[in-house]
């Protein structure tokens, strides 16, 4: 075997080091993720963190399975949990495996992430099929909207032919004393 000095070991490891981070960079561009929140209740933080305006605001209501399934069991396509980690103490992962790691602070999020790889994507997202009905199994209105909200919610489940139930947020059920 050949002798390497500092310097050249050095050089090496800052290659592979830049080659690392350019395949990441690849892997995130290409790379198109669908984000869903998993909870056995409602949060009224995610309510409020991920509607513009709270008041006019739908959550879709599916399983881990539905999902797999409305998206064509395509092999393609990986869904799991992401992992909440200190990145100052823990490593996440290289490449894709790295999109199954997110920071502890966003560990509130319980998020599932279903992960499509397009290298042909031009940074625009892409479009794939969902069967809507496989998807959903119930459709919630916000519990800070009016019903003329809830109304149209109904109006456009029915017109487009869903047929899935249309329920207003449990947190707007009064509770008991």
């Amino acid at each position: 075997g050949e002798d390497f000095s500092d310097e050249k070991l050095e050089k090496i490891a800052q290659r592979l080091l830049n080659e690392l981070i350019q395949s990441g960079l690849y892997d995130r561009k290409n790379t198109c993720i669908s984000c869903w929140h998993c909870n056995e209740y409602e949060s009224e933080a995610m309510w409020k963190l991920y509607s513009v305006n709270v008041t006019n605001a739908v959550a879709i209501e599916t399983t881990y399975q539905r999902l797999y399934q409305a998206l064509g069991e395509d092999p393609y396509i990986d869904i799991g949990k992401v992992k909440y980690i200190d990145y100052r103490k823990q490593f996440s992962n290289i490449g894709c495996g790295a999109f199954w790691y997110k920071r502890k602070s966003f560990e509130h999020e319980r998020e599932v992430r279903a992960l499509i790889r397009n290298y042909a994507n031009s940074g625009t997202g892409i479009s794939h099929p969902v069967n809507l009905d496989i998807l959903i199994t119930n459709v919630y209105v916000s519990p800070y909207a009016p019903e003329w909200f809830a109304e149209i919610v109904r109006d456009i489940v029915k017109k487009y032919g869903l047929n899935k139930p249309v329920l207003y947020s449990s947190m707007s059920d009064n509770p008991f004393y």
